[in-house]
């Protein structure tokens, strides 16, 4: 291996030395490099979107065209906004080993980003429901790394392993004058909210919590439901993975090969509130809990058949009581009983009595992306055919999953659920689908 340097000296004349530093590596590696770099980039609005207060119309009026303007009400401009500047530096190792059998790329990079432009949603009374601002300042640093194998290499059969993830740990470090937190989403009048504080990490997810008493009790009302404290919040969780990355495979035997891919993930949240309305109305499985004393429900008697004011009875004619986990407002224990139709109904709630960080579901998975089986057929019939080369194959992606963390029937890769709700949340998308594939590639 060999390492150039080249310092430059200016002085009455130009001057260059090249200084050549030779040094020697063990036999077993074959490549290693070291890189390094540092950059500075500026990102600027589009053309116009800084200033735009007012949308241009038109009517037509005695066969021709009458402009005029109306206040933008979606999205307002901002006249104080400046570029967004970007500086990061990346210091990483490249390097082959064994002949070239094994490879491993390793990356570090860190980067800051100063005044990043964004949308930021703002009070309806503004006139606007969001405008364009400089939101403080974000830093990134993450690890990424690749790993090549040649595990096997043989005239009848060979197998080859790539590996690979990505670390990526983000903080809001500074927000503009007079924001107490940046917020990224905000559903169901607040009831929800994906929001970050400074020094905080991108991302978090936060709920109304249950209101509690002294001792950390929740607290039943009247009904024997949770009363829900609307002016605190909770923290749910983080919409982002702690790592991602892939593992693929590719064995061949003669003129046969096969090439597996794997997907993964591993931590962060996903938000569902289709699937949080749907398990308030019973469309799901696990809510038969509660719903019969096989299922965890308990006997009990009405006291009042047209109303919910139950008392819990070893003989009683209902079967799917709830008494829930807490105490009354004077601190005696609950014994309140409700049937689970209205304990599903009242907790799944829309706002009001709804616990939000139920709609917030674990995300791992590990994911068979795609099969691919293939043949190339021999020079003897390529000949006979007048080919170079002729390969058949069958495709398969998104097969199966090996592990999923959220419920049946959601998809963990579901980023943006539609154009109103942001990054983590599945606001109702269409099932994952597998599909299949026929190739035949050729060439004369």
């Amino acid at each position: 291996m060999k390492v150039l340097k080249q310092p430059r000296y200016y002085n009455l004349g130009c001057y260059e030395i090249w200084e050549e530093l030779t040094v020697k590596l063990p036999s077993w590696i074959n490549y290693a490099k070291i890189r390094a770099s540092y950059g500075l980039v500026g990102n600027h609005p589009n053309i116009y979107q800084a200033n735009v207060g007012y949308n241009q119309e038109s009517v037509s009026y005695n066969h021709s065209n009458v402009i005029f303007h109306l206040p933008n009400n979606s999205v307002f401009g901002n006249d104080d906004i400046v570029s967004e500047k970007k500086r990061e530096a990346e210091l990483g190792i490249e390097t082959r080993f064994w002949k070239n059998r094994m490879g491993l790329d390793l990356s570090y990079y860190n980067n800051k980003v100063i005044n990043q432009i964004i949308i930021m949603t703002t009070p309806a009374s503004s006139g606007t429901g969001s405008q364009l601002v400089n939101g403080g300042d974000l830093g990134n640093e993450g690890l990424e790394a690749a790993i090549h194998v040649e595990a096997i290499k043989t005239d009848q059969f060979r197998w080859t392993t790539n590996f690979n993830f990505a670390i990526n740990r983000n903080k809001l470090i500074r927000l503009p004058n007079g924001l107490s937190y940046l917020e990224l989403s905000n559903q169901d009048g607040g009831y929800l909210m994906i929001r970050a504080k400074e020094g905080e990490t991108l991302g978090n997810i936060y709920t109304h919590p249950r209101t509690t008493d002294a001792k950390g009790n929740y607290l039943i009302d009247t009904s024997g439901f949770y009363i829900l404290n609307t002016k605190d919040y909770q923290y749910n969780g983080n919409i982002m993975p702690k790592i991602i990355g892939g593992f693929t495979n590719s064995f061949g035997y003669k003129n046969f090969s096969l090439d597996i891919t794997l997907d993964y993930r591993f931590g962060g949240k996903m938000i569902s509130i289709p699937t949080y309305y749907q398990i308030g109305a019973g469309m799901f499985e696990n809510t038969l809990q509660y719903r019969d004393l096989a299922h965890g429900g308990i006997a009990y008697d009405a006291l009042d058949e047209k109303t919910a004011y139950y008392q819990a009875s070893p003989t009683g004619k209902y079967k799917d009581g709830i008494i829930l986990n807490g105490v009354t407002e004077k601190g005696t224990p609950n014994q309140k009983v409700i049937n689970a139709a209205l304990y599903y109904m009242n907790t799944y709630n829309w706002e009001s009595s709804g616990l939000y960080e139920y709609s917030v579901f674990d995300n791992s998975y590990i994911k068979l992306r795609e099969l691919t089986l293939s043949y190339t057929l021999p020079k003897s019939i390529l000949h006979q055919l007048h080919f170079q080369s002729l390969q058949i194959a069958l495709t398969g992606r998104n097969l199966c999953y090996f592990l999923k963390t959220i419920p049946h029937g959601l998809d963990p890769e579901v980023g943006v659920g539609s154009s109103w709700l942001s990054q983590g949340i599945d606001g109702g998308t269409a099932p994952a689908s597998r599909t299949f594939g026929f190739t035949i590639r050729g060439r004369f």
